[in-house]
């Protein structure tokens, strides 16, 4: 059996960030006089997030409210005050060393065995 491991990262982030990352962009709609200059916005807000995650890993819309800043924003680092919100970045590992311990534990205990057992792969 494979063991993961991994960190995670928490990031303060704009409401524009938070809604790209949660994948609902429909309210740029409104936000922006035209579908261009909204279309425009979700661009470089979704590269900001490739970006992060690249470093960080899998962007998860973690829905917290940290509090009203005007504190640049940790994502798009747009410099509009307003309510920032928790993003998490979770990067997980496989830890492949005991996978292999873990199988030579099983060979040895099935040397072992008095009983002949099958394995069946699906």
């Amino acid at each position: 059996m494979r063991q993961f491991t991994g960190h995670h990262t928490l990031l303060s982030v704009c409401n524009e960030c938070s809604t790209v990352v949660a994948g609902d962009t429909t309210s740029f709609d409104l936000w922006y006089d035209t579908p261009e200059k909204a279309a425009a916005r979700i661009e470089i807000i979704q590269k900001s997030i490739n970006f992060l995650s690249d470093l960080y890993g899998y962007a998860y819309n973690n829905g917290t409210t940290n509090c009203f800043s005007n504190a640049p924003c940790e994502c798009c680092e747009s410099h509009k005050a307003g309510e920032r919100y928790e993003v998490l970045f979770i990067q997980l590992e496989i830890d492949e060393d005991s996978s292999e311990e873990e199988s030579s534990e099983e060979e040895s205990s099935e040397d072992d065995s008095e009983y002949e057992s099958e394995t069946v792969e699906l």
